[in-house]
């Protein structure tokens, strides 16, 4: 899955939308931003 673990991708967004993470930033939940990021 480009590169990213599953479940610490799972993990990582499951826990940015139980904090009240803005989905108008929809961007930031997609697999390649969180493999940039990591």
């Amino acid at each position: 899955m480009n590169g990213v673990e599953p479940y610490a991708y799972l993990r990582d967004l499951l826990t940015k939308l139980a904090n009240g993470h803005l989905d108008r930033d929809i961007d930031d939940f997609m697999p390649w931003t969180y493999a940039a990021a990591a």
